[in-house]
């Protein structure tokens, strides 16, 4: 099942235009996470029927990789609380999703610093960066976890 390629174009400028109207760069998004970009357009190049429904297939991949990425970047974690129990979601459901959501910038930008001091040392290897950013997430988590619990919060 193929993703649909008669809309990809369509879909790829609506993203485009919505991070001109965000005033965030694309340019910036895409480098900042080329692996993953890198990565699809190998998958999508060469396991299609033929090469332009590959590039019709990345280019709709591309532009939900950008939509997500500009949703999760732009929208306060309380709206996301708030839209997800308007669609009738429990109240421990919505606040799990809104936290996940939320904890994706903050393991952005920590993992953005660990590169930089790894880079800084002269290591450019991927453990190196796995384990200081899995460290500091369960410590989050952890402090997140003795919060809620003192202020009574119950599933």
């Amino acid at each position: 099942a193929a993703l649909p390629s008669f809309y990809s174009p369509l879909f790829f400028a609506f993203a485009i235009l919505l991070y001109l109207l965000a005033g965030i760069s694309i340019a910036r998004t895409v480098m900042e996470h080329k692996l993953v970009f890198i990565f699809s357009l190998t998958v999508f190049a060469f396991h299609f029927g033929s090469p332009a429904s590959g590039v019709y297939n990345y280019i709709y991949l591309c532009s939900l990789f950008l939509l997500s990425f500009l949703f999760v970047f732009t929208t306060p974690p309380a709206e996301i609380n708030r839209a997800l129990r308007a669609f009738g979601l429990p109240k421990t459901t919505a606040f799990m999703l809104s936290t996940a959501i939320a904890s994706i910038p903050y393991f952005e930008s920590k993992a953005r610093k660990v590169r930089i001091a790894q880079a800084a040392r002269g290591s450019h290897a991927v453990l190196p960066l796995i384990l200081p950013v899995l460290h500091s997430l369960f410590a989050r988590a952890r402090k997140l976890a003795i919060s809620l619990e003192t202020r009574g919060f119950r599933p």
